[in-house]
């Protein structure tokens, strides 16, 4: 029966012609208006034995609360209200319930046959459209609890438009790539822009999908080709600002520029459903996002090594982040040595054995007495290879 009381509007059909209704008057449609737009939009469950009653009892009950009863409305739901077929259904497969059932659509009939109110002023939607252009970029400076706790006080969280999106009940909103800056200084040229890396903001897992095509609760996306990270794990990076009205936009935003065709992320998995990109709230700006920072661009994959790895070996090369940056010519840059430094050592308590190691003759001899107190203070060994020409 799909009904979870004896109430009027215990089922889906009745819970969403409530909804529905009033969001139309909302919105400035007239009764008329209203009443053709959801007989147009509920043409299922017009048709339906089961959900034509309750379509029409729901309708005749929100009108007439409304002041805008119309007559065929009312003709239609005193009809099904006549009809004992209702009640018969209630009485086979719910007899506890259908007493009280009986008791609710005998006061909607008495209801529907008094004099309606007036006609209820109805308030209409504020509806905002963020004026950010596509390419524009805005950035905003980490300065609460969450940012200091996590090293990143000062640094700017950079905000850069590439579509829009409509969030309920029509507001347009930006749709964003975010992006976070290395130091506390803003940006200004393209070049420094797009050295700096996008922040995530979630994943799906490729092995759900088969023969790429998927459809599935996130969207549907037709025999496209997409391409998923080492973990198998295809990356998401755009987020949807909330932006309700100009108030709800912070005003410490600083606007840097207008960049048109950046660079996209490398790998990314596009929502063909924009109401699906994962929406951020300004009241919770950097939280939210410096968690998805933390949770995929910062993922510690240590704990994944546990009873699948006996060693790791990493290639130490050099004994400062400097020479070390010279070397490899990181793309994470001079914070790079430090960081291979912090994965070794989380490396310990999952794997029994980590190994650093140098080249021998490749360096200076002084510098191997520190590559090896570099060693026994994060509690690993160091290993010298052999130059191998």
């Amino acid at each position: 029966m799909g009904a979870w009381g004896p109430g009027l509007y215990s089922d889906d059909v009745t819970e969403d012609v409530r909804g529905i209704y009033v969001d139309k008057l909302h919105r400035g449609k007239n009764g008329e208006q209203a009443s053709k737009e959801m007989i147009a939009e509920f043409e299922w469950a017009c048709s339906d034995e089961d959900d034509a009653p309750v379509f029409w009892f729901a309708m005749a009950d929100m009108q007439w609360n409304y002041g805008r009863l119309q007559e065929e409305v009312k003709k239609k739901a005193l009809y099904y209200l006549d009809d004992m077929k209702n009640l018969q259904r209630w009485e086979h497969e719910n007899p506890k319930m259908a007493e009280k059932r009986k008791q609710v659509l005998n006061e909607l009939r008495k209801k529907l046959n008094t004099l309606q109110p007036s006609e209820k002023k109805v308030s209409q939607y504020r509806l905002y459209h963020c004026q950010w252009k596509v390419g524009d970029m805005y950035a905003y400076q980490l300065e609460g609890e969450y940012a200091k706790e996590r090293g990143l006080n000062g640094k700017y969280l950079l905000f850069y438009k590439i579509a829009e999106s409509i969030w309920w009940p029509g507001h347009v909103i930006p749709v964003v790539y975010i992006k976070l800056t290395e130091n506390n200084e803003i940006p200004k040229t393209r070049e420094e822009l797009e050295k700096l890396e996008y922040i995530q903001a979630s994943v799906l897992n490729s092995n759900d999908f088969s023969d790429k095509f998927i459809i599935d609760a996130h969207g549907k996306w037709k025999n496209r080709d997409f391409e998923a990270d080492e973990y198998g794990y295809l990356s998401i990076y755009r987020f949807q600002l909330i932006s309700t009205s100009k108030k709800s936009i912070p005003k410490k935003l600083s606007y840097i520029g207008n960049f048109l065709n950046l660079t996209p992320p490398d790998k990314e998995f596009i929502m063909e459903i924009k109401e699906n990109i994962r929406p951020i709230d300004w009241k919770k700006v950097e939280e939210d996002v410096l968690t998805k920072y933390f949770l995929y661009n910062k993922r510690d994959i240590t704990p994944e090594f546990k009873g699948l790895l006996d060693t790791v070996s990493i290639s130490l090369n050099t004994s400062n982040k400097e020479d070390y940056l010279k070397l490899t010519r990181s793309q994470y840059g001079i914070d790079s040595f430090d960081e291979l430094l912090d994965f070794a050592k989380k490396c310990k308590a999952y794997v029994p054995h980590v190994v650093l190691t140098i080249v021998d003759t490749t360096i200076p001899e002084k510098d191997v007495e520190i590559c090896k107190q570099i060693a026994q203070n994060i509690g690993v060994t160091l290993r010298i290879r052999p130059f191998e020409d």
